[in-house]
């Protein structure tokens, strides 16, 4: 079978998938891709190719549908792209494209015949889009509404569609109830797994490398260690609140070293108010003198080897939220089975059992900081180790995927 990927980046939510279908001699797989990729990153059997818009989004466009125009122009130069491959010789049967960014608004036009399957993530609503936004007001609801102009029509175009937790699902209206599908992405649990070798002999050391570290970070068997670990600092992901408990942790903790992982942006919401924008050095400049800078270790990107050892090294892990699109790394946490504090509300809620991980709330900070401080306080053996309420393993996902992929065509 001729399967053909989409995504604005590579390889995204897709690596497994198109990863695991790559493997069989049964299909070619292409991945299109917005990013040039080509020699990155590369997946055995699978070609990637890169396909660029022609022009940005006019600023005379009514603000409230730029990102609608943008989504018009990806999906236009997705199709010159497809037309190309059908030049070369390959007409995809099966088309897997991730939802919301355009790419499946025009497919059904030139592919009338073919299967597609739209990885969807979220709707946008009022009650959750304020985490994204400063500032609320008409005008920003009434933009971040028209967002699911596209996602509509690409939900209504595509033969079946994906979200990856019940919680993100229960976002969209009920008129997708029909045609939505729950299937987690994955956590690889060969890779992410509890490291049962461990032990607490004064000789062991965890080295980890990071980006933006000038030499190789020792952690020595006496360090307390409290990590965060995000894709940007901002507030979406609690970034702030984090800072604000480390002054009252380094009060009580002479040994502590805090560990943060990820680049200084803002992926998702927005930024500091200060001229560059950067989270980091907001908090940084609002703690100054109340948290011993020597002791945070800003770590930029890290390898998964790296991750994963700070994972399993970590006295307290925290991952905080707003309601939104779960990150990856809080499954992956609690897969290493990590001493965990997290923020509960919609989004975090169900996914690690109850009794198993320090749960609070972000909007009340001296509980964080008493919850945090009582954990930490506890021999590292008595401690709470993170478990999944359910099955999220790589095996159940592929399997789920390839159930699916056999009813489209049965079905239709």
């Amino acid at each position: 079978m001729n399967i053909l990927f989409v995504h604005g980046n590579h390889p995204g939510q897709f690596r497994s998938l198109c990863g695991a279908l790559g493997e069989s001699k049964d299909h070619k797989v292409i991945y299109l891709t917005e990013k040039d990729y080509e020699n990155v990153d590369h997946i055995d059997g699978v070609e990637t190719r890169s396909f660029k818009q022609h022009r940005l989004a006019n600023s005379t466009t009514h603000h409230y549908l730029h990102t609608t125009e943008e989504c018009i122009l990806k999906g236009q130069a997705l199709i010159k792209e497809i037309d190309l491959l059908l030049a070369d010789g390959f007409c995809p049967e099966l088309i897997i494209f991730h939802g919301g960014m355009g790419y499946g608004l025009f497919i059904n036009e030139l592919l009338p015949h073919a299967k597609t399957i739209g990885y969807f993530e979220w709707w946008f609503t009022s009650k959750t889009s304020q985490h994204l936004c400063n500032s609320i007001d008409y005008d920003t609801r009434f933009k971040n509404d028209m967002r699911n102009l596209v996602i509509l029509k690409e939900l209504a175009n595509c033969t079946r569609a994906v979200v990856p937790t019940e919680w993100q699902k229960n976002q969209f209206p009920n008129l997708a109830e029909g045609k939505l599908k729950v299937i987690f992405d994955g956590v690889n649990e060969y890779f992410f797994h509890e490291d049962t070798l461990r032990h607490d002999a004064d000789s062991i050391k965890t080295i980890l490398i990071g980006e933006e570290l000038n030499k190789p970070l020792v952690i020595e068997n006496k360090d307390l260690i409290v990590s965060y670990a995000t894709r940007g600092m901002e507030p979406l992901r609690g970034f702030p609140e984090f800072m604000l408990l480390l002054p009252e942790l380094f009060k009580e903790f002479n040994n502590l070293k805090v560990i943060i992982g990820g680049r200084d942006r803002a992926a998702y919401s927005y930024t500091a108010p200060t001229e560059n924008g950067s989270w980091k050095e907001y908090m940084l400049e609002k703690l100054k003198g109340s948290v011993d800078i020597e002791r945070i270790f800003f770590t930029g990107l890290m390898s998964y080897e790296n991750y994963r050892s700070l994972l399993r090294r970590s006295d307290l892990h925290v991952y905080f939220t707003r309601p939104y699109v779960v990150s990856w790394s809080l499954f992956e946490a609690i897969t290493c089975r990590a001493h965990m504090l997290v923020n509960r509300n919609g989004a975090t809620n169900g996914i690690a059992t109850d009794d198993s991980v320090y749960w609070t709330d972000l909007d009340r900070l001296e509980e964080c900081r008493e919850i945090a401080v009582n954990a930490l306080k506890l021999p590292r053996q008595n401690r709470k180790k993170a478990l999944l309420m359910k099955d999220y393993s790589l095996k159940k996902s592929l399997n789920e995927w390839s159930l699916l992929i056999n009813e489209v065509f049965q079905d239709h």
